[in-house]
């Protein structure tokens, strides 16, 4: 479970291990993982702070149910780059070891355990909420509200600590290694312990972005059936074909009304033919797939662009870094330094490409964010909409 950032601190450490048993004074030194993880933290400040100004300044975003995974994603995103990652760079300067102290260290293992897992699951909740309002958009539109999504948000950060802060107080008050000689880690010495962090990388890392890969080629797979059924039941439906005319509603001479009887009248025709269009109306409605392509018809862009967005990005930027540790859990001894290096800068850019990504998916985001500048460049400070 140790795989989210604690590889920033067992990437440098490794590399220089060997060096700093041989020198007695720790000089400070900027590397290619120092700068790279400062410069992250200054972009992705940049981003998750300005995108949460947004939400702040307009309190209709803020009143969306959906905008409420974004609020607690670019919140986790923000106290992760405040905390987590200025110790990253600080501990990046030195050959090894780490020379914060340690509660410190236990400071940056709740970040990178607590809020890493917290930014995993917050995505899948996102795939798994956009999967249901494109698969399933009236009982979306039915359940889903503000104080649903506050609500399951808060039992994520609750399932969260009660899955994590175990490990954690067992790790800080019984397992805990000298810090300054072996780095800030998670101790995997004990085989029980190893088996509980292999279970909890699992649950609580891979099984998320298991969630988010799968997401859009399940979505794919299901706009294909439908698609099927709905041409199907189109055929069936259109001996029931009604046009409106703008003189009045006339049914098609195809179709007969077994309803419309003797003695023939206009008022009792148009009667009946109002009453068999309600039907078809009605019939067509309640159809799984013609209801609810009448639905969403014209919000579907929006949502296949941000589970595509989400897709992608995950499977970039978390994927090898979840893969990389699974592998390390499942087979003994293995060890791979350059792609450990590498899986680490990856999975950094996340917290960057968070705000960016949603920031072009949603058109009223992005206006948001366009109207704030524009507004703070003329007139200067902001005034919160309340």
């Amino acid at each position: 479970m140790d795989q989210v950032n604690t590889i920033w601190i067992s990437i440098n450490h490794s590399e220089s291990s060997s060096t700093g048993n041989q020198t007695t004074k720790i000089l400070p030194i900027w590397s290619l993982n120092s700068l790279f993880f400062l410069a992250v933290c200054v972009i992705g400040l940049i981003c998750n702070g300005t995108t949460l100004l947004v939400f702040i300044h307009d309190a209709h975003l803020r009143s969306t149910p959906f905008n409420i995974y974004l609020m607690n994603l670019f919140t986790a995103n923000t106290a992760s780059l405040l905390i987590q990652y200025p110790m990253a760079v600080a501990v990046n300067r030195y050959p090894s070891g780490w020379h914060l102290g340690n509660p410190a260290c236990t400071i940056y293992l709740y970040c990178q355990s607590i809020l890493g897992a917290g930014v995993l699951t917050l995505h899948a909740l996102i795939a798994a909420n956009r999967t249901w309002a494109i698969l399933h958009p009236l009982s979306y539109r039915a359940v889903h509200s503000t104080r649903f999504a506050s609500t399951l948000c808060g039992f994520m950060w609750l399932y969260v600590h009660l899955t994590m802060g175990p490990y954690l107080y067992v790790d800080a008050f019984y397992y805990r290694l000298d810090v300054e000689r072996t780095g800030c880690d998670l101790n995997h010495s004990d085989t029980a312990l190893a088996l509980w962090s292999v279970t909890l990388t699992i649950v609580v890392y891979i099984l998320p972005v298991c969630v988010v890969l799968s997401s859009f080629p399940v979505v794919m797979a299901c706009k294909v059936l439908r698609s099927e059924r709905k041409r199907r039941r189109s055929s069936r439906l259109g001996s029931d074909s009604l046009y409106v005319h703008k003189c009045g509603i006339h049914l098609l001479s195809q179709v007969v009304d077994p309803r419309i009887t003797a003695p023939f009248s206009i008022a009792g025709y148009n009667k009946q033919v109002r009453e068999c269009a309600s039907d078809v109306w009605r019939k067509q409605s309640k159809d799984p797939v013609i209801g609810s392509s009448r639905a969403v018809c014209g919000c579907w862009s929006s949502k296949y662009l941000i589970l595509a967005l989400l897709t992608i990005s995950v499977a970039v930027c978390s994927a090898p870094n979840m893969l990389y540790f699974l592998l390390v859990g499942i087979i003994p001894g293995f060890w791979n330094q350059k792609y450990l290096q590498l899986a680490a800068l990856l999975f950094s850019c996340q917290t960057v490409f968070d705000p960016v990504l949603f920031v072009l998916a949603l058109e009223r985001l992005r206006k948001s964010l366009l109207r704030m500048i524009n507004c703070a460049s003329q007139s200067g400070p902001l005034h919160v909409n309340v």
